[in-house]
């Protein structure tokens, strides 16, 4: 008898041992580690951000952003393994664009469905994201400061998301090294490429962009 109830015991814990360790892996951990279900979740999630966009008026012209965006990321997938696959990318230029039109909501909105984007079509979907995602956000929602000085004088917009991408770059590198310990030169010239592509895009695409969707 008091071997019976020493098994069943240790059945039970056994079990709820078991049942402990498939809850705790069952949530993020299984997302990160698995393709598939990180793919869907992805999915859904540009989506649901991306339906919440096209309540607004002028959605095509955030959706040919986006459309470019997933060229870009496309074409920059065979490289992602160095610096300049990751660096050069339209999420910082666009995101800023769409904040400095149509004000931060949107601005925070379309920052997270571009970078979502971003990471899913250049294939480096990471707990990295998850970093990120408030870093964008927060830029888009930043550039609605400019609006009325956007709007009034394009040309001042474009100065403002050169600062808002060196902003970006400051804030990311230093939670990459303060983080995980990141490579700072490797940081360094990730920044340095950033911040020569946006600048190009800023000063020769904002000015033209912002008066076609104003």
């Amino acid at each position: 008898m008091i071997s019976n109830v020493s098994n069943n015991i240790s059945n039970n814990n056994v079990t709820q041992g078991a049942e402990e360790n498939i809850l705790h892996h069952s949530a993020f951990s299984y997302i990160f580690r698995h393709r598939h279900a990180r793919k869907f979740i992805v999915w859904c999630m540009i989506w649901l951000l991306f339906l919440l966009l096209l309540a607004i008026k002028d959605w095509l012209l955030l959706g040919i952003l986006l459309a470019a965006n997933i060229l870009v990321s496309i074409a920059m997938r065979p490289l992602k393994r160095f610096t300049i696959g990751i660096a050069v990318e339209l999420v910082t230029f666009s995101s800023v664009i769409a904040g400095m039109v149509y004000g931060p909501t949107i601005g925070a909105l379309f920052a997270m469905v571009s970078l979502i984007t971003n990471f899913f079509f250049i294939g480096r979907v990471t707990m990295f994201l998850l970093l990120v995602i408030p870093v964008y956000a927060g830029i888009g929602a930043l550039a609605s400061l400019f609006s009325s000085t956007a709007l009034a004088n394009p040309t001042i917009a474009a100065t403002a998301g050169i600062l808002l991408t060196m902003l970006y770059n400051f804030i990311v590198s230093f939670l990459i090294i303060a983080l995980f310990a990141g490579n700072i030169k490797k940081c360094i010239t990730f920044s340095s490429i950033n911040i020569a592509v946006n600048v190009l895009l800023f000063a020769n695409l904002a000015v033209p962009l912002i008066r076609v969707m104003a």
